[in-house]
């Protein structure tokens, strides 16, 4: 079991870690909850919840770096930030159960850099929150472009088709990226 470290972080953020250390982290988080939104003229329900059957209670993550790993399930997102290289590869492989079978499962992956705070969300929607994606074309390959601030890349992994709540329903996996200090917003 050397070089394998299996974390429970609930407590620590990731702005505190880097700006003492300079190092890298990384966070996983859920979007909590149950929310209706509105797209063109359907009322859709994201069930985000990590204690919804139909939701995200079947949520497992890994992180995957070097000799190292981080596993996570739903009673620990959203994570804290822990330290990760600042430079490699990443690997982030993320699988969804629901009734006890497996419905939704992929690899994100993605090269790491120096001082930088990384958030992997994970989310249960038609389209992911915020990430500046463009519906338009739905087949883009994985990563897929991103054009909001911060954005790193996104991923999209089907659900099987009677486990969704809706037609469009995926799980969505957003990478975040922050530099303490640098501007990339309103300066």
């Amino acid at each position: 079991m050397a070089g394998t470290v299996v974390a429970l972080f609930t407590l620590a953020a990731c702005s505190g870690m880097t700006e003492q250390s300079g190092s890298a982290c990384l966070a996983v988080t859920v979007p909590l909850g149950v929310r209706t939104i509105t797209m063109e003229e359907d009322r859709l329900t994201l069930r985000n919840s990590i204690i919804d059957p139909v939701g995200l209670v079947g949520l497992e993550v890994v992180v995957r770096w070097d000799a190292d790993t981080v596993m996570l399930g739903p009673d620990h997102l959203p994570s804290g930030c822990f330290a990760v290289p600042e430079s490699g590869f990443v690997f982030v492989d993320v699988t969804l159960s629901q009734a006890g079978e497996r419905v939704s499962e992929g690899t994100a992956s993605w090269g790491l850099l120096p001082n930088s705070e990384w958030e992997v969300e994970v989310d249960r929607a038609s389209l992911p929150r915020d990430a500046g994606i463009d519906p338009r074309w739905p087949d883009e390959p994985n990563p897929k472009a991103c054009s909001w601030f911060w954005c790193h890349g996104v991923w999209e992994f089907k659900i099987r088709p009677d486990a969704r709540n809706y037609e469009e329903e995926a799980l969505w996996l957003t990478i975040w990226r922050v530099v303490p200090g640098e501007c990339a917003d309103i300066c």
